[in-house]
């Protein structure tokens, strides 16, 4: 099938057969498949035809790992009533996730939770499904699945009116994006593969997500009722702000990001980064420029967060290193003159005496070489990463460069 003279090729063909080629390297646990998209947009349609091709594959939702409800009565009650709506990072059973991800590593036969958006309910554990032992594939999908958090300064304004209405002090947001950046960023770490199903924009996503409910029964009993419901459901757990950075986070091939960084570490330190991508002008309809603009701003900006978090880590280790060297040396030392004193500065005492003041300092060797030496590379490759997020991008086709775009 083609459009115009472009074939349309289906997401299931293309995801196969990376899944395929991944699949027959050796692996000693389940390689696990990170689907994120909106409503509506063909996740689990997609998983299943997936599961076909794989027999030996789980399907997990995120939504069956949501919280059960009386527990999010107790967060909507103890820290913000919007959490009382199922969705968003923080309405979810993180613990339990983890635990159906490190038995399903271990080979483990593990009861997968389900949870019932009709009665807002998770399922009795008694009627949970077991999965297979050994399996190979798991495909876990979910709206959100794979995002990363925001920063602080992206929270300060409400995104919508239900934010503006019923967060106007931000409590809630700020509260959803602290539960992404800490137990759901461990749950993603999982992930080995990730993939995004892109819908065309949120009035669509509305659309989807009420075409999914037009055969419950809930919805023809009380229609209007139950687009209300629809529509305040759909405001929370979008999300829009993360809505949008999921977009913007479509990872580098790991070859165009060495080719950019070996090229960027070249320049001098205060000369201003400029990328051209070069595109045949065919292309040109299938690539937005700010999309892309926003895709490397964003991609370069958490790699330099994640450098950050080592260059921190790093300087942790050391301090408390250094802690210990200090108390190392100093007990070598005591005792080093206690051994002279007892036993005199000669024969075996001396070499133990001499030795134990060489341990102290050998104790020290590695906190001073990690605050003197270590740190400064990290602060490098952290410095060019942000100047890769503020760099200038631009588009060469057929050799005439577009107008640039600061990232």
């Amino acid at each position: 099938m083609t459009a115009g003279s472009r074939p349309i090729v289906s997401p299931e063909i293309i995801l196969a057969e990376n899944l395929q080629h991944t699949l027959e390297r050796p692996h000693r646990r389940p390689l696990v498949f990170g689907l994120c998209g909106s409503q509506g947009s063909g996740k689990s349609t997609l998983a299943r035809a997936l599961t076909h091709r794989f027999p030996r594959t789980v399907v997990l939702s995120l939504d069956d790992f949501y919280l059960a409800r009386a527990e999010r009565m107790r967060l909507a009650r103890d820290i913000h009533p919007l959490l009382a709506v199922r969705g968003v990072p923080g309405t979810h059973d993180i613990g339990l996730a983890c635990s159906v991800f490190a038995a399903l590593d271990r080979g483990a036969a593990v009861p997968l939770p389900r949870f019932d958006k009709a009665t807002d309910d998770r399922v009795d554990p008694a009627l949970w499904q077991f999965a297979p032992e050994k399996v190979d594939l798991v495909i876990f999908e979910g709206w959100c699945v794979g995002a990363r958090p925001q920063p602080e300064a992206a929270l300060e304004a409400p995104v919508n009116l239900l934010e503006k209405e019923e967060d106007p002090a931000g409590v809630w947001r700020r509260y959803v994006n602290a539960q992404l950046a800490g137990p759901y960023q461990r749950l993603f770490s999982r992930i080995d593969r990730l993939a995004l199903l892109r819908a065309p924009d949120w009035q669509q996503v509305y659309a989807w997500r009420l075409q999914q409910e037009q055969d419950k029964s809930w919805l023809t009993q009380s229609r209007g009722k139950a687009i209300k419901v629809i529509s305040h459901l759909l405001q929370a757990l979008s999300h829009e702000n993360y809505y949008k950075v999921i977009l913007c986070e479509r990872d580098l091939d790991k070859s165009a990001e060495e080719y950019i960084v070996s090229w960027a570490r070249e320049l001098p330190s205060f000369a201003a980064i400029d990328i051209v991508i070069h595109l045949p002008a065919v292309e040109t309809k299938h690539w937005h420029e700010q999309e892309v603009k926003d895709a490397f701003r964003h991609y370069f900006d958490y790699r330099a967060e994640i450098v950050g978090r080592a260059f921190r880590e790093l300087f942790r280790i050391g301090r408390r290193s250094l802690a210990i060297g200090v108390v190392v040396l100093l007990a070598s030392v005591g005792l080093s003159e206690f051994t002279q004193r007892s036993f005199g500065h000669q024969g075996l005492a001396a070499i133990f005496s001499e030795g134990l003041i060489i341990l102290g300092w050998v104790a020290n060797w590695r906190p001073l070489e990690i605050l003197l030496y270590d740190w400064w590379p990290i602060a490098r490759q952290r410095r060019l990463y942000r100047r890769l997020a503020a760099a200038t991008v631009s588009f060469s086709l057929n050799g005439k460069t577009s107008a640039a775009h600061t990232a």
